[in-house]
Parts: C-alpha cells; sequence; structure tokens
C-alpha cells in the first residue's frame, strides 16, 4: 500500500466517522428532552436514551485522565442516558436551567464542543467530569461520564458547577499530570 493511499484512507474513515457523529447526535437533544420532561410530569421512564457520540480526540482526552485516576477506561463513544439516571438523577436539574429542553442541550453542547475541559472526577467514583462555559457565563455547564458494567459510556449528571468548583477541579487535573 502506498503512502498516498494510506492517506486517502485515512480521509475516508475520518469522513465516515463524522458523518456517522453526526447522524447519531442529530436529535439527540429531542429524545433526552423528551425523557426528562416525563420525569418532570411525575412519570418514570423505563428505556435508555441513546444520547450523543463524542469524538476520538474527547475519548482520548478523556481516557488519560481516568487513567491517572487508576480508574477504568471508556471504550465506547455513545453516550447513553440510562433510565435510572433520568429517573434519579438528570430530571433535578430542571429548575436551575429552566426547561427539560435546556437541561439536554447543555448536555449536548458539552459533549460536543471543542472548548469542553475534561476534568478528573472524585477518585472514589467512576465519573469524569467535562464542563463548558455556557452562553449566558452565570455558571459553568458540566457533565458526569462513567462506564457500566457492560463496557457502555453513561450520562451519570448534568449540572451548573461554580468558577470555584471547576478551579478545583483544575488543580486536581494538574497535580495528577
Amino acid at each position: 500500500m502506498t503512502d498516498d493511499t494510506r492517506r486517502l484512507l485515512k480521509l475516508i474513515n475520518r469522513a465516515i466517522d463524522s458523518l456517522y457523529i453526526s447522524l447519531i447526535n442529530n436529535g439527540a437533544v429531542e429524545r433526552l428532552t423528551k425523557a426528562l420532561e416525563s420525569v418532570g410530569n411525575g412519570k418514570t421512564i423505563d428505556k435508555n436514551v441513546t444520547f450523543a457520540r463524542i469524538t476520538k480526540s474527547m475519548l482520548s482526552e478523556i481516557n488519560v485522565i481516568r487513567e491517572l485516576q487508576g480508574k477504568t477506561l471508556l471504550t465506547k463513544r455513545n453516550i447513553t442516558a440510562f433510565s435510572g439516571a433520568i429517573n434519579e438523577h438528570l430530571g433535578e436539574h430542571i429548575k436551575n436551567y429552566g426547561s427539560a429542553r435546556n437541561v439536554a442541550q447543555a448536555a449536548f453542547d458539552v459533549l460536543t464542543s471543542k472548548d469542553t475541559l475534561i476534568l478528573p472526577g472524585n477518585i472514589e467514583g467512576k465519573g469524569t467530569v467535562l464542563a463548558n462555559r455556557n452562553t449566558n457565563n452565570r455558571f459553568i455547564d458540566s457533565v458526569a461520564l462513567s462506564n457500566t458494567e457492560s463496557g457502555k459510556t453513561s450520562l451519570k449528571s448534568i449540572s451548573p458547577r461554580s468558577n470555584k468548583q471547576i478551579k478545583k477541579l483544575s488543580t486536581k487535573k494538574r497535580e495528577l499530570t
């Protein structure tokens, strides 16, 4: 195989990956919004939500932090919001964000932005925190990701964090590296 063929194959692979990401991420906010609205209306959902797909580079960056913390590496780029997390944790921030759609949009923006910070979660916990400043700069949107026993990547929480909390996690990251 020539170098030109290798380069062409890499370009094709990147294009296919980019298309696959856009297909998965198309409608992601609406899927999670629907589930969160159900919980907000007092219903319990019993189905998991395939939410979004992160890039290879984001997964790699997450795993650098996870490895430094001695945590199991994430293997899946597709992020799933499991029904238990939606029913118990994810819907609790609707008041902070004003609507279920705003919660879902904040999570999506954190998972897809090139400006997202990858930060360590608690040493004791399984999560890794991803954070991104929201458009109104009142607080910083964050999500926590973890892996399940079956190897899937789980969206554990969506929450606003203060600048102080992000600075503390950033310091923890510097201490790890």
